[in-house]
């Protein structure tokens, strides 16, 4: 969504609304993660890799089929635009469609089995009414049905996990996934007819074909280096390493990165209200840049209060919570997923940059930054891939490394965010991890000397960690000054 128009539906976003919408965006992941667990438990990993790169494929003709064309909705005040951006949408999507479906007769010639090719077949007949939704969404969002939209969402995902639980059930295999998803959106689309009536279709004049075409290329440019920062890392160890090791990278990549977007989507509604109150306060540029990096001052370490446990605490546990979750055979991802949620952790800053660059007027800074990084990801994937997706984690954490450090200097430069308050106060974090750790891996070890369940074990791990953390966290929060406390706001004067 371009910023001026998340501006917009933010100001028009009541506390209750917001809440509907974050809870909406919550229940997909939750959703999504639920599946992940019943395929991985059902799918030998070989399959699930298979299915992975299938849905990279998909999803990639997914963004270009979808092309921003719910943010022209939410942009432009002309009075043609949804019909305007329905047909783009038809065609764009008719386009995907078709290549999908080229796609699907190759991979049935190419692949061994005939899985890949039916996978992308019905991921074809998915793609069409993935666009159209997009925009009835954008539709509900400018009149102000933040609430129905959500629940369209909610509906239509249990819709979709109830159909992918039952096709599993029913041995369809891989299958099962993309029923799942083509059910979700067939329900989407006609909740969404139900509620604001069928789409109507317009003839593009050239001006206006002119004006969603660029439209779309700004926003489809910086989608496509979000998605092969994502999924880059899925083709190339696919096509070196094949399907069983994609199988495991991606599933201890989608165990971290569920927790992650929970929380990257929560930070960024929340980073976004805070920063468009900054433009109610003040116009003079000074006053709305210290402004804001009082904001993301006060933001930032109670982000990391938030995301450094659920990331360390998980990168301590993976091997257990891969163990009971997946299942055994699925224990050679632990290391993996260990090094993901550290570079998952590395990324969360990330996520407030955008919020403050677009309210100070300098979001083109972010799309060369943003470029290099997925060009730096994608670069070390394919030297480290020869080396094993264990190397490809590593990988993955220089590259988080990297783009922190860019996130930093931009936050730095043009919010006039400083660090040095964001870590000094950010202090009590440390000795809390630290407390942590310890108890954790002492419950390991007691847990291991009494021969105890796998699944007490990790359960014994969780709480002890959880009260070592919280316990010490609060501690050294009472014994620290006032301005190093983790939770003293700022003054924004």
């Amino acid at each position: 969504m371009t910023s001026a128009a998340f501006l917009r539906l933010l100001k028009r976003l009541g506390t209750g609304d917001s809440l509907y919408f974050i809870s909406a965006r919550t229940f997909m992941q939750v959703s999504q993660f639920v599946i992940f667990i019943v395929a991985a438990r059902v799918l030998a990993p070989a399959q699930f890799g298979m299915f992975a790169l299938g849905s990279a494929v998909a999803i990639l003709l997914a963004k270009l089929g979808e092309a921003g064309w719910r943010e022209y909705v939410l942009s432009s005040r002309s009075p043609t635009a949804v019909a305007s951006a329905t047909t783009a949408a038809l065609i764009s999507g008719l386009v995907s469609t078709s290549i999908c479906f080229a796609a699907a007769t190759v991979a049935a010639s190419l692949f061994a089995t005939s899985e890949m090719g039916w996978l992308l077949a019905f991921f074809a007949l998915w793609l069409l009414p993935a666009g159209i939704s997009s925009v009835q969404a954008g539709v509900m969002i400018r009149s102000a049905r933040v609430r129905a939209l959500s629940m369209v969402q909610i509906l239509g995902e249990l819709f979709g996990l109830a159909c992918s639980l039952a096709s599993l059930n029913a041995g369809f295999g891989l299958l099962s996934l993309v029923y799942g998803r083509l059910a979700c959106q067939i329900f989407s689309l006609l909740a969404f007819v139900s509620l604001i009536g069928a789409p109507r279709l317009i003839r593009l004049d050239r001006a206006t074909a002119s004006e969603l075409i660029e439209f779309s290329r700004q926003i489809l440019a910086t989608r496509l280096i979000a998605f092969f920062r994502s999924y880059g890392a899925t083709f190339i160890i696919g096509f070196l390493l094949g399907p069983a090791s994609t199988g495991l990278f991606r599933a201890a990549e989608r165990l971290v990165v569920s927790l992650s977007e929970v929380l990257a989507e929560t930070v960024q509604v929340i980073a976004w209200k805070n920063c468009s109150r900054s433009l109610t306060q003040t116009d003079e540029r000074g006053a709305q840049q210290r402004f804001l990096a009082r904001e993301a001052e006060y933001i930032h370490p109670i982000l990391l209060a938030t995301s450094a446990p659920i990331f360390l605490g998980l990168a301590l546990v993976s091997g257990n919570v891969i163990e009971v979750v997946l299942g055994p055979a699925w224990t050679p991802a632990a290391a993996v997923a260990s090094l993901i949620a550290i570079r998952q952790l590395l990324l969360m800053p990330g996520f407030v940059t955008e919020p403050l660059l677009a309210t100070m007027g300098e979001v083109r800074r972010m799309p060369p930054v943003s470029l290099f990084n997925a060009l730096l990801a994608l670069v070390l994937v394919l030297v480290c891939a020869p080396f094993g997706i264990l190397a490809v984690a590593v990988g993955q954490c220089i590259a988080a490394g990297v783009s922190l450090s860019f996130q930093v200097r931009l936050q730095s430069r043009y919010a006039g965010v400083a660090f040095d308050r964001v870590l000094r106060r950010a202090f009590p974090i440390l000795p809390a991890l630290v407390a942590m750790a310890v108890a954790v891996t002492s419950a390991q070890a007691i847990a291991t000397e009494e021969n105890r369940a796998l699944w007490s074990v990790l359960a014994l791990q969780i709480v002890s960690g959880a009260l070592a953390y919280a316990g010490t966290l609060l501690i050294v929060e009472r014994l620290t000054s006032h301005e190093r406390s983790l939770l003293y706001r700022p003054v924004t004067a």
